[in-house]
């Protein structure tokens, strides 16, 4: 009797045991989807983003930017005395600028072991030689004016990454606002191709973080 009282009941708990089954896959494949779907919503604009700024930075050649060169002084006096620079000519046009964005690039430098180097460039005389490789098509005519082109560009890096703070903290204001990925990804992707802000996070500068605060003041 009680083998047969235990085989009444187990079609019944197998039937119970499929929809379950059924219910946590149905729950795993929508949670899976609902991942890919956020994945490539996030992705679109920090692609986007990552291609025309990361581009932008090879194409334009080393302290060309606006002010580039002061901004890079600033950091290289840093690096070399571990504190901050008076405020004077001496020490560059940009001295007086708040140090924060300044110490992270003096730590990068310090982890990428980067050398000190001189902020500047001769004359580009009409005979010299370039390098043709986006922003190092350039008259760099000694080995140390290369070394310094590449130590520029590696220098715009932690703006990039600024920038890319910017993107994401735009995606999720938007998601919180609207719960929708479409609207997150577009405005994320409208941020990361404003014209203006890609040209400050392709550059040694510190107006990437100031447009980091406009941005998030868009918020409010």
């Amino acid at each position: 009797m009680a083998g047969r009282a235990s085989n009444r009941f187990t079609p019944a708990t197998s039937r119970a045991t499929y929809f379950r089954s059924v219910t946590s896959a149905g729950s795993i494949s929508t949670h899976t989807g609902h991942r890919t779907r956020l994945a490539i919503a996030l992705a679109v604009p920090c692609a986007l983003f990552l291609t025309v700024t990361l581009a932008m930075s090879l194409r334009t050649p080393a302290l060309s930017s606006n002010d580039e060169r002061d901004h890079v002084q600033y950091a290289l006096y840093i690096q070399a005395h571990n504190t901050l620079p008076l405020i004077s000519v001496q020490n560059g046009n940009e001295s007086h600028q708040p140090p924060l964005y300044y110490i992270s690039l003096a730590v990068w430098m310090k982890v990428l072991g980067m050398q000190p180097f001189t902020t500047s460039l001769p004359a580009e005389p009409a005979s010299a030689a370039t390098t043709d490789f986006g922003g190092f098509t350039h008259v760099y005519t000694t080995a140390a004016e290369r070394q310094m082109a590449v130590d520029v560009h590696l220098l715009r890096l932690p703006s990039v990454g600024y920038g890319m703070i910017v993107v994401l903290t735009s995606f999720g204001s938007a998601w919180v606002l609207t719960k929708r990925l479409s609207l997150a990804s577009a405005a994320a992707s409208a941020v990361g191709l404003w014209p203006k802000f890609d040209v400050v996070s392709a550059a040694v500068t510190n107006r990437s973080e100031e447009h980091t605060s406009e941005l998030q003041s868009l918020r409010h």
